[in-house]
């Protein structure tokens, strides 16, 4: 319950679908929604998806200030 927004490109869906690995990417989606999260998909082609993609293609925002 810690993610307030889950980050993802659409280039990180499609290569999971053709790895067929998309289920556990599939579940983590749905878990975060479930945890009434917001759950985001950044084109790949854009300025935000091509930064998110250098960094794997996912990211979390969190809820909580993380500790210093």
């Amino acid at each position: 319950g810690a993610i307030a927004a889950l980050l993802l490109t659409d280039d990180l869906i499609q290569t999971r679908k053709n790895a067929g690995t998309f289920d556990a990417l599939d579940s983590l989606m749905r878990q975060v929604d479930g945890q009434k999260a917001k759950v985001h998909i950044l084109a790949g082609e854009n300025e935000p998806g091509r930064k998110l993609n250098g960094l794997g293609g996912i990211a979390a925002l969190l809820r909580y200030k993380a500790w210093s």
